[in-house]
């Protein structure tokens, strides 16, 4: 038997040697139903990846609402880290930790965090909230436990000044929902500046993010975004406790657009079916990052100053099977006539490590276990460069 991973390419450079401190860069959750335990309670794992200016920190995660159950085992462990930041830090670290919760009900919970300070930001962000919704209701489309989307994106990028970028969000759903990607607008929930920098756009539907123009700046974006998922028809979450919810596809903005002006022109009669606008997520999670603003590149033409990927990289959201107990070997090369290549940055899933080989070729390897099993494993990567 195999698991999926799914891949995320991207490349950034680097065009000045910075160095020098603070603390919190960014953090993403997900969740995956891992069966029921002997005494009848539920079992979920929540991952949590968090970026700080150091590997001994992490999220402090407290029970919002709901049943959150109880920690039955937590494994934290160092996904990577590099000096290349920003000039008021030395260095950045992503952990990952593993939690096994116990949970006596499978109904919906929520659980935060939020504390202080997020690196120096140009954009108000000072503390970080992190809120995550998990439901792991039976669902009626497929007959099984409600899971999240899988979600990562590089903790730290940088960018030209110049040099307009599209950021494709890591997002796949494997119920086969639909995932949205918006900014927090939910203030100290969600976010703390709830208004995406300006300077960028997203567009939700797709998880894409684009970097239009910025002043370079010392200070980083601080970008507070949530990810949710949809079903993509309408379908009914079951609980242990016998209670039952309807869910409803998320109407398309056009349809959202013509349904508000009927319902202006119109007096509806009340009904059990009415329109619905504003439908309420199967899973809430956040997707948090820092995105620093470089000085202008001689040139924006990927493979002149910006790395530009060759063969063998695998293509931007390639699938690929790993099976249990063996090792999974990616090879990643990128070309640069007139900068130096000096490092490929990675997040994925606990154990991933990366090297370098003999044939200037950037290699990342991942081993999954038995509890893999089944489950998908989003790997993002980027090759940084350096000129001057």
């Amino acid at each position: 038997m195999a698991t999926g991973l799914l891949l995320l390419l991207t490349s950034l450079a680097s065009l000045a040697a910075l160095a020098a401190a603070s603390h919190h860069f960014g953090g993403t959750v997900s969740f995956t139903y891992k069966g029921t335990n002997a005494d009848g309670t539920f079992q979920v794992a929540i991952r949590n990846r968090a970026t700080y200016d150091g590997c001994q920190y992490n999220h402090n995660w407290f029970c919002y609402t709901g049943n959150c159950g109880n920690v039955s085992s937590s494994q934290k462990s160092t996904i990577d880290g590099s000096t290349n930041v920003t000039s008021y830090n030395s260095q950045w670290c992503e952990t990952e930790t593993v939690e096994m919760r116990a949970v006596s009900t499978n109904t919906p919970f929520q659980m935060r965090s939020a504390s202080c300070c997020w690196i120096p930001t140009r954009n108000s962000v000072n503390h970080w909230r992190l809120n995550t919704l998990v439901d792991l209701g039976v669902r009626s489309d497929t007959g099984k436990p409600n899971s999240s989307p899988d979600i990562a994106i590089l903790p730290f990028m940088r960018v030209p000044a110049n040099c307009p970028r599209t950021y494709k969000l890591m997002s796949y759903d494997p119920d086969g929902d639909r995932v949205r990607c918006r900014y927090g607008n939910i203030p100290y929930v969600e976010c703390v500046n709830c208004n995406l920098p300006q300077g960028f756009h997203l567009d939700q539907d797709s998880c894409t993010l684009h970097y239009r123009n910025a002043s370079d700046n010392p200070r980083v974006f601080a970008f507070e975004m949530v990810v949710e998922d949809y079903p993509r028809g309408h379908m009914d979450l079951s609980y242990s406790d016998g209670s039952r919810t309807h869910k409803h596809p998320l109407l398309s903005r056009r349809k959202r657009s013509l349904l508000h002006q009927q319902l202006t022109t119109t007096s509806p009669t009340p009904s059990s079916s009415a329109p619905y606008v504003n439908s309420p997520p199967l899973s809430k999670l956040p997707l948090q990052f820092s995105l620093l603003v470089d000085p202008a590149a001689p040139s924006c033409q990927e493979g002149v100053f910006v790395p530009r990927f060759v063969s063998p990289t695998p293509e931007n959201g390639e699938h690929i099977q790993a099976e249990v107990n063996k090792e999974t070997e990616i090879r990643i090369r990128a070309v640069a006539t007139h900068s130096t290549l000096q490092n490929i940055i990675i997040s994925g899933p606990t154990n991933v490590s990366k090297s370098r080989n003999t044939h200037d070729e950037f290699v990342i390897r991942w081993t999954p276990t038995v509890d893999d099993l089944g489950d998908h494993y989003p790997v993002c990567f980027a090759v940084e460069s350096s000129t001057g």
